[in-house]
């Protein structure tokens, strides 16, 4: 359970950069 929050949580500040970059 930790491990899947911190995946999505990760996708999230992906996300953020590549909308920062885009």
């Amino acid at each position: 359970m930790y491990q899947r929050q911190q995946g999505l949580l990760q996708n999230d500040i992906l996300d953020e950069l590549i909308n920062l970059l885009t």
